[in-house]
């Protein structure tokens, strides 16, 4: 039940939030200097303010829900893409700056106090491929084979790119196939030839993103509100039938060709717990562009770990995989985009 509350008393919460989200304002201005870029930044008529940020290759969003309860001033939400959410809970109005920026140093700092650990998680990150020169009268190419990478799939794909760049790293790669464990050093890559590797995990790697990707479209699906309600509502009835075509496909390959998959609920489970992808949770409902909007990541990050792992099939079901990525990418950065819903709820 409600509390009714004092018309008043709403004016000057109104007044108290214009006034400290102006001064916010002027410190998210600042995010520049310290390498962050903001995406986007949209205000909905509650009050709440949602920021998409972005500094080098992690995005993350800043979620400021103003609160009507006297001496706070703002519930704070931190979610790192691939990361878990934290959630701050009360914060006094003069507190907000300093809880955001050191939230933010937290995450982000170079300190000697995090240098370790950072370099930790970056030196575990282990990317295995197998590569093999290809060689015609016209000419070269560098053919990838196999691949497993043990971290975020679109991380991944930019140090396959990023190493593939490197000349003396590709004069190496010899006619019969080879195989390689590539290391993030932070300033270059460490390479050492290894054994053939075990990519037996691969339709299950697929499968945890295309159940996540399901799980988001049927929570945006139940939860259309607003006016646009038929375009989100709809919109999701199409991508549920296209995920689960999907999911079917990648279940019967790991059948055909023998690969390890968990049983269906704790590929679930695990597709959270990696976090590599977010899973939306909104029990207040979306309109089209909050829908579109969060969405959006979800797909792209399905059609990367199918881009990343696509190699590992057959020529045959490579071409048919590629068609499955050409979809789901011309949804996330083309049609997807083009909704008007999307495009107003980034830019604000």
């Amino acid at each position: 039940m409600k509390k009714p509350v004092n018309g008043g008393a709403v004016e000057e919460v109104k007044k108290a939030v214009t006034t400290v989200l102006n001064s916010l304002s002027k410190f998210f201005d600042k995010f520049q200097d310290v390498g962050i870029e903001i995406l986007s930044d949209k205000t909905a008529e509650n009050g709440v303010r949602t920021l998409r940020c972005q500094r080098e290759f992690v995005k993350f969003t800043i979620i400021l829900t103003p609160k009507d309860d006297s001496g706070t001033f703002a519930d704070i939400s931190f979610q790192r893409d691939g990361g878990k959410k934290l959630d701050i809970p009360n914060v006094p109005e003069d507190e907000v700056e300093r809880t955001i920026k050191e939230t933010l140093e937290s995450t982000f700092s170079d300190k000697a106090g995090n240098s370790d650990e950072n370099t930790a998680a970056t030196a575990s990150r282990k990317l295995r491929v197998t590569l093999q020169r290809i060689t015609s009268a016209k000419e070269t190419t560098i053919n990838l084979t196999a691949i497993h990478a043990d971290y975020e799939p679109s991380i991944a794909l930019q140090d396959l790119d990023a190493v593939l760049d490197n000349e003396d790293f590709l004069d190496i790669i010899t006619d019969a196939p080879v195989s390689f464990e590539i290391n993030d050093e932070g300033d270059d890559y460490d390479i050492q030839p290894i054994e053939d590797f075990d990519t037996s995990t691969t339709c299950e790697e697929i499968l945890k993103y295309a159940l996540l990707l399901w799980s988001n479209v049927k929570t945006a699906h139940w939860n259309a509100i607003g006016t646009d309600f038929f375009t989100l509502h709809d919109k999701m009835a199409e991508y549920n039938d296209c995920i689960l075509e999907d999911i079917d496909f990648f279940g019967e390959l790991a059948v055909e060709f023998e690969f390890q998959v968990d049983d269906i609920a704790n590929l679930f489970v695990k597709a959270v717990t990696d976090g590599y992808a977010n899973k939306i949770d909104n029990s207040e409902g979306y309109t089209s562009d909050e829908g579109f909007f969060y969405l959006k990541d979800t797909i792209s990050a399905y059609a990367d770990v199918l881009d990343l792992y696509s190699a590992n099939f057959p020529g045959d079901v490579q071409s048919e995989i590629d068609g499955i990525i050409r979809y789901w990418r011309k949804e996330a950065d083309y049609k997807l985009r083009q909704q008007p819903g999307y495009r107003s709820y980034v830019q604000g």
